[in-house]
């Protein structure tokens, strides 16, 4: 009885300090979170910008911070907000104003010529890596010049004792009144842009070996273990275990998209020579560390590399599918029952555009005269080949794999292709244009891959009928034997796809002559998580936008579809 008495007592008295140092704590809590700063009209030091910067929604560009900014234009009083407290701009407006919250009746009147408009809004950016403050609007703000000049004079005089903002010109409202904006500072995208110094591409962790590498010489001898240091922009890697360039890389160079897709760490640094020499680390143990704002790179020893790729999980075993069924060559504009099993991602979506431009013929066009050559084909030829055997030799670790993933290319490319086949490609050119260069592109069913994207790995070859050393056998057998090259493989083997399930369907149409322009698109928005938008990387001409020269800059922009903002379908803006 009295050790149940003393426990019962001990637990009313140990409940009551708990309840009492929960409020206390609750109290602090609250009292803390009341003396944070919600927003300042001014900015007197650098260190009043350091306690309301924020991560920048826009993640275009690394080693940026950012402070939002309301400028009401009916009190004309400036806004500079806690961008940590306040994510949106809507937030703050809501908090302190108490102005509609509705997202789509906000943003239908905060950036646009609308009566009830009462904000200017807009982010004050500091890029480190150049030393500038930049004001920014977002693409969808109709903003006038004496608009633009109103918020600059504002913001000027609000932080005139840390620096001078310039007006970011990064889309085509702003570039329209750009003339009349001569009288205050601005900045351009490709400023910024190519004064970058750094710039994070994959975030993560790596330990290898620092490897230099001369572009010129190519990626000989290297290991998984190595991570690569290199200028330029190379159209494939090998398997490494980072990445460090000093060339900027668009979102969707090949570097980006096989990192991204491999995970394989990988980011720009300008100046990663000094850096290297300075810890005397060539071909040394390394361990790179890659956060969105930060590159560090430090020595490391030869037991933490081994460990590190020890840890690495291998993927389960993929095994493709793909249709064997004997089927003749399918004209999209004739044949509408094809499927990804039957002639590859590629092939089906040029498919589904041409279905799509059917229905709307004023919108966009598609390649011309467009057909495919299904996987039953490549089978087929493989049989004529009789390489089965080589194919499974591959299996053995022992074995001298470059030297016989080039005999299989070789037996490829020596053995007859079916008469049938090269009778019905011949047919089909000649009933379109039989004078034209026509492109024939992989479509494998080990690439475009929810998984596995294949980029930069397989041939694409000009054929027609007029030039022998062009035609069209030639083509077909090159794109074929390009599955089974050591680059493609070895991606293959990185992500333990069963390489006995490979098969390549082939894309053909009309080549394009002089190229106006040469883009990759991408339906997303890279810059921006969870925000819609179209990523585009375009070049001017025949300049490749995944392996561009060195003195090249490739044009990016975001489209933005405006019923996602304003809510105005059918509208869309630009950024730069």
């Amino acid at each position: 009885m009295l050790l149940a008495y003393t426990i019962k007592y001990f637990n009313r008295r140990y409940l009551r300090f708990v309840w009492i140092f929960f409020v206390l704590i609750s109290f602090n809590s609250c009292a803390q979170n009341n003396s944070v700063k919600r927003y300042s009209h001014e900015l007197k030091t650098l260190a009043d910008y350091n306690s309301l910067k924020g991560v920048p929604l826009n993640q275009a560009y690394s080693n940026v911070s950012s402070v939002k900014l309301a400028f009401d234009k009916n009190t004309k009083k400036l806004y500079f907000i806690n961008s940590t407290k306040f994510i949106y701009h809507i937030d703050f407006c809501v908090d302190e104003f108490g102005v509609d919250d509705n997202i789509a009746t906000f943003n239908n009147e905060q950036y646009g010529q609308h009566p009830n408009r009462r904000f200017y809004l807009g982010s004050l950016s500091y890029f480190s890596d150049q030393k500038e403050y930049v004001l920014e609007f977002v693409s969808e703000d109709e903003l006038t010049s004496s608009q633009v000049k109103e918020v600059w004079l504002a913001l000027n005089n609000g932080m005139k004792n840390i620096g001078t903002p310039k007006v970011l010109i990064n889309n085509l409202f702003l570039q329209r009144i750009h003339e009349n904006l001569k009288d205050i500072p601005t900045i351009t995208p490709e400023v910024l842009y190519g004064a970058q110094k750094q710039s994070s591409l994959v975030i993560g962790n790596a330990y290898g070996y620092a490897r230099k590498i001369n572009l010129k010489d190519g990626f000989n001898n290297i290991k998984p273990t190595d991570i690569i240091f290199f200028d330029g922009t190379p159209l494939q890697l090998p398997i490494c275990a980072g990445v460090i360039t000093s060339t900027i890389q668009t979102p969707l160079s090949h570097i980006n998209v096989l990192c991204h897709n491999r995970k394989t760490p990988a980011a720009v640094l300008i100046q990663y020579d000094s850096i290297i020499d300075a810890l005397k680390a060539w071909d040394q143990p390394i361990h790179v560390k890659i956060e969105r704002d930060n590159i560090q790179i430090k020595l490391s020893d030869a037991d933490a590399v081994e460990a590190f790729h020890k840890r690495k999980p291998k993927p389960a075993l993929v095994n493709l599918r793909y249709n064997k069924t004997a089927l003749p060559i399918l004209v999209f504009k004739k044949n509408s029952a094809f499927n990804k099993l039957t002639i590859g991602s590629k092939a089906f979506g040029v498919g589904q555009l041409y279905k799509i431009q059917n229905n709307n013929k004023s919108i966009f066009k598609v390649p011309n005269h467009a057909f495919a050559i299904p996987f039953y084909f490549y089978d087929n030829h493989l049989q004529s080949c009789k390489i089965d055997s080589l194919i499974k030799m591959l299996d053995n670790q022992a074995i001298d794999k470059p030297a016989i993933l080039k005999l299989i290319r070789k037996k490829i490319t020596t053995t007859p292709v079916a008469p049938s086949l090269i009778r019905a490609v011949t047919k089909q050119i000649k009933l379109t244009n039989p004078k034209a260069n026509f492109r024939f592109r992989s479509s494998s069913n080990a690439e475009d891959l929810a998984n596995f994207n294949g980029a930069g790995l397989y041939e694409s070859v000009t054929g027609n009928l007029i030039d022998s050393n062009k035609n069209i056998e030639r083509a077909i057998r090159k794109v074929w034997a390009s599955i089974w090259s050591e680059a493609a493989y070895n991606e293959r083997q990185l992500f333990n796809i069963n390489q006995a399930t490979v098969s390549m369907s082939i894309l053909v149409h009309q080549a394009f002559g002089d190229e106006d322009i040469n883009g990759v698109a991408i339906t997303k928005n890279l810059f921006r998580e969870g925000f819609t938008g179209f990523t585009i990387n375009v070049q001017k001409g025949e300049v490749s936008v995944v392996e561009p020269d060195s003195n090249v800059q490739c044009d990016q922009l975001l489209i933005l579809p405006s019923e996602s903002f304003t809510g105005n379908p059918g509208d869309f803006y630009t950024q730069y």
